[in-house]
């Protein structure tokens, strides 16, 4: 493992970790594990107290430790989609992020191991907890991580669906009727989207949705 001379620079050091052809590609990770490790533990453990499962409880540093793992996992796969324009303050803000995700991950797989398929009373049980549980979750976010889950997804979409006919009216359609919570009258007042009705705007919510829980698995009807 070839070593640096001298301490990297934020980029620097994202660079090398980000390219595994770099002779300091595996130095620059024990680097970044050593100056984010206490970080993703707090930002995991904080998302993980948010869901408030009494099942976890008795394993809750067990589960912590599942989910820093998953983290870990998940930015050795997609470290390099952070935007190095964003800074190292932007960075933190996005690691929060990624975190948030490993724990939604990690409960969505908890609950899932606990369906039976003969006892389809449990199951539809099991499926509204945990529906209350990710909104519950997802409320007690600020307006800062609602707006990267957001940007993350759509970020997604305009990559996978380049050629698809009204993507950025679609968007703005799912943002402003999920997101901003605006009733169909005041968006079929913008100009931008005036004509479209209402028929359209629910048909394209529920696409959106659909389209965004399957690349990213992180909405819930």
């Amino acid at each position: 493992m070839k070593r640096f001379d001298k301490p990297p620079s934020f980029n620097e050091l994202l660079a090398h970790c980000c390219r595994a052809d770099s002779p300091y590609h595996e130095h620059a990770w024990k680097i970044f594990w050593d100056q984010y490790y206490e970080r993703i533990c707090l930002y995991s453990t904080r998302s993980c107290r948010r869901w408030r499962l009494p099942r976890l409880n008795r394993q809750f540093s067990e589960v912590v430790k599942d989910v820093v793992c998953n983290v870990f996992a998940s930015l050795r796969k997609g470290l390099h989609t952070y935007n190095l324009e964003n800074g190292e303050a932007g960075f933190n803000r996005w690691l929060s992020t990624i975190c948030i995700n490993a724990t939604f991950n990690y409960m969505k797989s908890f609950f899932e191991s606990q369906q039976d398929e003969h006892d389809p009373a449990n199951t539809e049980e099991l499926h509204a907890k945990f529906s209350a549980a990710f909104r519950q979750e997802l409320n007690s976010l600020g307006s800062t991580h609602r707006r990267e889950l957001f940007e993350e997804a759509v970020a997604l979409l305009r990559i996978t669906n380049k050629q698809k006919r009204n993507l950025e009216r679609n968007i703005n359609i799912f943002y402003l009727n999920i997101w901003q919570d605006l009733p169909q009258e005041t968006i079929l007042a913008h100009p931008c989207l005036s004509g479209t009705g209402h028929r359209v705007i629910e048909v394209e919510t529920h696409r959106m949705r659909e389209i965004i829980r399957k690349f990213w698995g992180r909405l819930e009807k």
